[in-house]
């Protein structure tokens, strides 16, 4: 059953410690963490931070205010987190998530599955991938093509992503025009890439702020698992990488690689209480295989 507590959800409620995961809160067609959950038998509460910053002026002080609360809301259940897991562009949040709940006594897994470190490139192919769907129902090229607009060219991310937002929205309008839409699935859209949008700003600055100051976790602590689709390794992230076999829609929905994230968190467990079992999978490279 899942509940809703800003600034968090929780997928299931544990006994045994907690595992955040950080995912795109359904933005995406992809399978995500609540696919994966029920092939995981650990018992621990698992929370999802919610992304709710909007493209603003004072974006960066919005983007802090949020890491804090979702800090203050995960330490809120007084239970100690064992795991932080990242999808996508979840990764760069859920590593500097990993760094912070860190102390004395050392600090969660941290489990990366095909991380995505968010840039300028990545918000435009983002804002293209949405328009090209709007323009794929209208079936006339000519008509199409004359729906197009020039696309925005700014460097700062964040007049980049406003800029983007607004090209959306005329497009949209045009083509609610053209196809004789109501103004609700209109606005449902644009909500959508505007909240897609802003969820890569937060994961963009987090990911500069993790590599700008080298706020790297302990190796022993980070597992990498790849889909087949992902051609290479975070080159500056430490730990062991898994590659897979898996498509990258179905990354979060396979019982192997479901496996594979529950036995590094337990020998990660294992390893924080004393029992002194590692908490790296075998092998450098080792291959997932669907079942």
């Amino acid at each position: 059953m899942q509940t809703q507590s800003a600034p968090v959800t929780t997928l299931r409620d544990g006994r045994h410690g907690v595992v955040v995961a950080v995912d795109f809160g359904g933005v995406r067609e992809e399978a995500g963490f609540p696919d994966l959950l029920p092939f995981l038998t650990i018992e621990h509460t698992v929370l999802v931070p919610q992304t709710t910053v909007e493209i603003d002026a004072d974006w960066e002080g919005m983007r802090q205010h949020q890491l804090r609360s979702w800090l203050d809301s995960i330490r809120s259940y007084g239970q100690r987190v064992s795991a932080v897991l990242g999808y996508c562009a979840g990764s760069a949040m859920a590593t500097r998530l990993a760094i912070e709940l860190a102390d004395a006594a050392g600090g969660p897994a941290l489990v990366l599955l095909d991380p995505s470190w968010p840039t300028r490139e990545v918000l435009l192919e983002a804002h293209e991938v949405a328009v090209e769907r709007l323009l794929d129902s209208v079936r006339d090229p000519a008509v199409r093509q004359s729906l197009r607009a020039p696309v925005p060219d700014e460097a700062d991310p964040t007049r980049l992503a406003r800029a983007l937002v607004t090209h959306y929205s005329e497009t949209a309008w045009r083509v609610a025009a053209q196809l004789g839409l109501t103004e609700t699935p209109v606005r449902k859209l644009i909500t959508r890439i505007e909240q897609h949008l802003s969820y890569l700003l937060v994961a963009a600055g987090e990911a500069a702020d993790v590599a700008t100051r080298d706020l790297l976790p302990p190796a022993g602590s980070v597992l990498t698992i790849l889909s087949v689709a992902t051609p290479g390794e975070v080159a500056w992230m430490p730990g062991t990488t898994v590659r897979t076999e898996l498509p990258r829609p179905r990354l979060l929905a396979d019982p192997a690689v479901a496996s594979r994230v529950e036995e590094f968190i337990r020998r990660h467990d294992a390893d924080s209480s004393g029992a002194g079992t590692s908490a790296t999978p075998d092998g450098p490279a080792a291959v997932v295989r669907s079942t």
